[in-house]
């Protein structure tokens, strides 16, 4: 350790060497500095005198628990603010079943961008990596913070276990699997980030509509079977230009790829949504219907509400009967929202010309599902938001509720804001 003093402050500068396998130069995701091949020196430097008084994070130690979320980092330690590292993350496939909480993707491939969000967090932040699947919660105690996963359900049950913890911070939209009342009840703000996978979904969204009216999946497998055709029968698809376009829910998601399929495909847009105004569905250039009215008239019709008592197998057998004959039915929102035996059935019998999923009821599903290899369904493993600007941008303002949050604000997204002002909240 070498002592370097300042007229400001003095400071500490940390030399750690660690050796790793040797890698080729200008690899993507790689950053300086480096060694010759086979080492990595890492330099820190750090102020010796603790933060002032007037900084924005309490003087107390603020543990954030990263847990069950897949962490985009390369195969080695990585440094993480003021000394702490996090262990490297195995790299392993995903098996196919998620047994229990902490049981997720542990393949990590690609750029480094989960880093570079929490590199936003001070010094004296302490990354808590999560703990082994068999006990996930056993290192989280201290834990301020949860970034939470999709795949975990967040309750009363774990929440008494955790009673440091003030802040559940989803990346991404969905909360249906965080129990927002017993978060209430607990003193807990709950945030998500729903800016973030707009644009990601909206584009899924249509690529998978254009996949199913020009029979992509189709020629593809042909292909790949050998056969260079036919020429007509299951190959031959339909154009979307002019087409109608009926979508439930008129969210961020829903209006984006309204707005791409009027304007790039001059399609006529239904929608149904409760809670938009017949004025506002105007200024977005959208014709607004009844659910019976979208089911009837759409060619394709394109789901993005959310799963709640009321909208709970929205389309089963009854109003998948309504739709008509040779219609497509897209869902990326959730997957309770479809009756999955329901759709298989239409979809066999000819009713719907094919459809395009995005989510499931259970996620992952069933090895044995239907919906896996169907040839008239294209289907993607809930990974709509999947895009490296897409995860920069949910993780990058996942963070900043965090800092906003412990910097005495008051964060946007609240989901259950009744408890901001609660006397049962946190502190």
């Amino acid at each position: 350790m070498l002592s370097i003093q300042t007229k400001a402050t003095s400071y500490r500068l940390d030399v750690r060497v660690g050796w790793r396998r040797a890698k080729p130069p200008n690899m993507p995701g790689r950053r300086p500095p480096r060694a010759k091949p086979g080492v990595t020196v890492k330099l820190q430097l750090a102020a010796a005198s603790p933060p002032s008084e007037t900084a924005s994070f309490t003087w107390r130690q603020i543990a954030v628990a990263w847990l069950t979320i897949p962490l985009f980092c390369e195969n080695r330690p990585r440094s993480l603010g003021r000394g702490v590292y996090l262990s490297p993350i195995p790299l392993q496939t995903r098996k196919e079943q998620v047994d229990g909480p902490g049981k997720l993707n542990r393949r990590m491939r690609g750029p480094v961008l989960l880093g570079d969000a929490l590199a936003r967090m001070p010094g004296h932040v302490t990354l808590i990596e999560a703990a082994p699947p068999d006990a996930p919660w056993a290192n989280a105690l201290p834990a301020q913070v949860m970034f939470a996963h999709s795949a975990v359900q967040y309750n009363a049950a774990l929440f008494e276990q955790l009673p440091n913890l003030r802040m559940v911070q989803r990346t991404g939209i969905g909360v249906d699997n965080v129990n927002l009342e017993d978060a209430t009840r607990c003193g807990i703000v709950v945030c998500n980030t729903p800016d973030g996978p707009t644009e990601s979904t909206a584009e899924h969204t249509v690529a998978m509509l254009l996949n199913l009216a020009k029979r992509v999946k189709q020629g593809n497998d042909a292909l790949a079977a050998g056969r260079f055709g036919p020429r007509s029968g299951v190959l031959i698809g339909v154009e979307a230009t002019g087409k109608t376009l009926g979508l439930v829910g008129l969210g961020r998601i829903g209006r984006r790829v309204a707005q791409i399929c009027r304007r790039g495909f001059d399609m006529q847009v239904l929608a149904y949504d409760p809670f938009v105004t017949p004025e506002q569905a105007a200024e977005l250039g959208v014709t607004p219907a009844s659910l019976d009215e979208v089911l009837q008239r759409a060619d394709f019709v394109s789901l993005h509400a959310p799963v709640t008592p009321d909208t709970y197998r929205l389309i089963n057998r009854e109003r998948i009967a309504l739709m008509k004959p040779g219609a497509f039915l897209l869902n990326l929102a959730r997957g309770p929202l479809v009756d999955a035996e329901a759709l298989l059935e239409a979809v066999d019998a000819g009713k719907l010309a094919g459809a395009g999923v995005d989510v499931f009821d259970p996620e992952p599903p069933e090895l044995d599902s239907r919906l896996r290899n169907h040839p008239l369904i294209v289907a993607t493993p809930h990974s709509a938001t999947l895009t490296v600007e897409g995860r920069v941008r949910i993780e990058e303002l996942a963070v900043a509720r965090v800092l906003a949050f412990f910097g005495g604000e008051r964060p946007p997204d609240i989901v259950n804001p009744d408890v901001w002002d609660s006397p049962a909240r946190r502190t």
